[in-house]
């Protein structure tokens, strides 16, 4: 009986995916083109949904000849590769064990990037994040991570742009890989000067011994992947990730849409 019920459910969704294409197209979210039926389907989910990104967008946000940093996240040509880490990382000690991204901080990805943080346009962020969680299960597998967590901001931050960009865009990976998330697991106990106008040593010194977690006995023994919109120092990376392996974490893995190699 119940295998009946769900096999109606997913004719009826369906149907309504249906009509609802017919009376509304799906369009790519960046650039709007229409997308046709068979765009994009995302392959774990319980009834047919997709990326609403374009092939064309697709390309250029995350081009495939550049050869992904494992363990910054960086995309660079192969021989500029030094083992397992590149030149954006080496001599770097990192706490978290990999890093996925969907692309390098620059041209399209930059626009892509500050248009989600707008007001009306979280659509693009969890769209982002769908992408970002099929990359990851790429990578890792199903069962690589028991915990999902947004790389949290300051309340006040928060209060100020109406959401947590990095919220959204857990919100896609969490409707791609079905793991669970907590949007509250860790937070900023302090209010830090933004990174963006700091050097790199600066940077790790204003975020030094700024996060907290709100239960300890949820994180322990838990394989966690900690996503955010961009990393450019690493330093928020490596301080959140330190938190979380001190409260018991087993490993910390990251996920963000994009890795800043420019100006460190």
């Amino acid at each position: 009986m119940t295998t009946q019920f769900k096999r109606i459910s997913e004719i009826v969704s369906n149907c309504n995916r249906a009509v609802n294409d017919l009376l509304s197209p799906p369009s790519c979210v960046i650039c709007s083109t229409l997308l046709d039926s068979e765009c994009k389907r995302l392959r774990h989910t319980t009834s047919p949904t997709r990326v609403l990104i374009c092939d064309a967008c697709q390309s250029q946000l995350s081009p495939a000849n550049m050869y992904p940093c494992h363990k910054c996240g960086a995309k660079i040509r192969f021989e500029l590769m030094k083992g397992e880490s590149c030149a954006n990382c080496t001599g770097i000690s990192l706490p978290f064990a990999s890093t996925v991204s969907l692309g390098n901080y620059n041209a399209l990805m930059r626009e892509v990037v500050i248009d989600m943080k707008r007001p009306g346009r979280e659509a693009i962020a969890i769209q982002m994040g769908r992408w970002l969680g099929e990359k990851t299960e790429d990578f890792h597998g199903r069962q690589m991570f028991d915990l999902v967590l947004p790389m949290p901001i300051h309340w006040t931050r928060r209060l100020r742009r109406g959401f947590n960009v990095a919220s959204m865009i857990v919100e896609g990976v969490r409707k791609e890989t079905n793991l669970p998330t907590d949007d509250h697991m860790i937070y900023f106990r302090l209010r830090t000067s933004k990174q963006g106008m700091l050097s790199t040593h600066q940077r790790f010194q204003n975020v030094k011994n700024c996060f907290a977690i709100n239960n300890a006995s949820l994180v322990k023994g838990k394989r966690v992947l900690l996503v955010d919109d961009v990393m450019t120092s690493c330093a928020t990376a490596c301080q959140a990730s330190r938190t979380l392996l001190k409260s018991g974490a087993h490993c910390v893995g990251l996920a963000i849409v994009a890795r800043g190699i420019g100006r460190q």
